[in-house]
């Protein structure tokens, strides 16, 4: 099981990292069992969205969960 989330990478921009290592696994023999995709509720959400878009940061209000098996 596994906690993912995505990354800024310049003029690509946001690159969802489950994607990225679902190819990597596949190719060793895992099966992707499950993927739950949760919504965070950060409290200071308001008040870190303007500072983020100034120094243009990517704001974490979800991940994604993964659970692989070998068969």
């Amino acid at each position: 099981m596994m906690k993912m989330n995505s990354s800024r990478a310049g003029s690509k921009g946001v690159v969802s990292m489950d994607f990225e290592l679902a190819k990597v696994a596949e190719k060793v023999g895992f099966t992707l069992w499950d993927r739950t995709f949760n919504h965070l509720n950060a409290a200071t959400a308001a008040v870190i969205v303007p500072r983020c878009y100034e120094n243009c940061y990517s704001v974490k209000n979800w991940e994604t969960t993964l659970v692989w098996i070998k068969q």
